[in-house]
């Protein structure tokens, strides 16, 4: 990550029109004994829909990578139907805590469910980027 963050510096300190570029970030891996490793950097989300229940896994670290590269550690176990989300502010800052778990909570496939948080935030005026990215624990 921070080298991806060293990258984005350079690049952006090419030229005036890309100067100062920075991004966000959120990662998450689950290996095959169900440890989870998040990390992230700024103001993307991640959260676990466990048992019918949604979790907020990150905060807001007033970061960016190719800035200040400030990456934040979450460290957990996956249990089975977990379903862990990933995502930007287009979607946290247009679709409630409780709607994303009704969506998530919904029996339909993970793919649906993503489109769905898509079009629920499109609906209510999103107006940033919408990124989803959904992940199923079997």
């Amino acid at each position: 990550i921070l080298t991806v963050g060293k990258h984005i510096k350079q690049y952006g300190d090419r030229s005036k029109n890309t100067q100062g570029m920075c991004t966000t970030l959120v990662a998450l891996r689950i290996k095959p004994n169900g440890v989870v490793n998040l990390r992230w950097v700024g103001d993307s989300s991640a959260f676990v829909c466990s048992k019918g229940r949604l979790t907020k896994l990150t905060f807001d670290n007033n970061s960016f990578l190719g800035h200040n590269n400030k990456v934040e550690l979450y460290d957990g176990k996956a249990t089975k139907h977990d379903i862990y989300l990933l995502c930007t502010d287009g979607l946290t800052n247009n679709v409630g805590e409780r709607r994303i778990n009704q969506i998530l909570a919904e029996p339909r496939t993970i793919t649906t469910k993503a489109n769905m948080l898509v079009a629920e935030a499109l609906h209510s005026g999103g107006d940033d980027n919408i990124t989803v990215a959904l992940v199923g624990v079997r």
